[in-house]
């Protein structure tokens, strides 16, 4: 990584630790307090959807906000791979931008995602039928994430073997592994 002054390189070294801190608070709240790992079998039934959030209302609840929180710390790392990339490209920093967006639109769909699972557990009066077609809408959205994913990486291969400066910020076999 090339880092510019010394509060600047500060601000990226917290920026670079937001990704794996965040993934594993995101984690810890997802799986270990939301109970969503693993998920829910698409062979349940509507009862048996049902009374899993009625089971785990309050950990789902929880769960969902911490991870909401968690997820943002995901922003300052996508920003600072963008940061990163915009140096290599210098005067039109195209991929820094389509690095950024694709990790704008995780961070947004993650919240989006565990916002349907809040709604899921915030009335005891839903019906199973709604419940499930919550859960059922959230994980899908939740799977479906992979085209901003793949956004990413190739922004981030491409850069990388784009970069031909004699202190890369990538080494060239990541811009072939992205």
């Amino acid at each position: 990584m090339k880092l510019g002054d010394s509060m600047s390189a500060r601000t990226q070294l917290f920026c670079v630790w937001c990704g794996p801190v965040g993934a594993v608070l995101y984690l810890i709240f997802f799986a270990g307090i939301g109970k969503f790992i693993p998920p829910p079998s698409p062979h349940w039934t509507q009862a048996h959807v049902a009374m899993f959030f009625a089971t785990h209302r309050t950990g789902i609840r929880i769960g969902m906000v911490g991870g909401m929180v968690m997820s943002m710390l995901f922003f300052p790392f996508f920003t600072v791979i963008a940061i990163q990339i915009a140096d290599i490209e210098k005067r039109r920093p195209i991929l820094a931008l389509l690095e950024w967006g694709g990790g704008l639109m995780l961070v947004v769909w993650f919240g989006l995602c565990m916002m349907l699972w809040i709604v899921a557990t915030f009335r005891n009066t839903l019906s199973p039928n709604t419940i499930q077609m919550l859960n059922d809408m959230s994980w899908l959205c939740f799977v479906m994430l992979f085209p901003e994913y793949v956004v990413q990486m190739l922004a981030i291969g491409v850069a990388a073997l784009r970069d031909r400066s004699p202190n890369p910020v990538w080494p060239r076999w990541a811009g072939y592994f992205n």
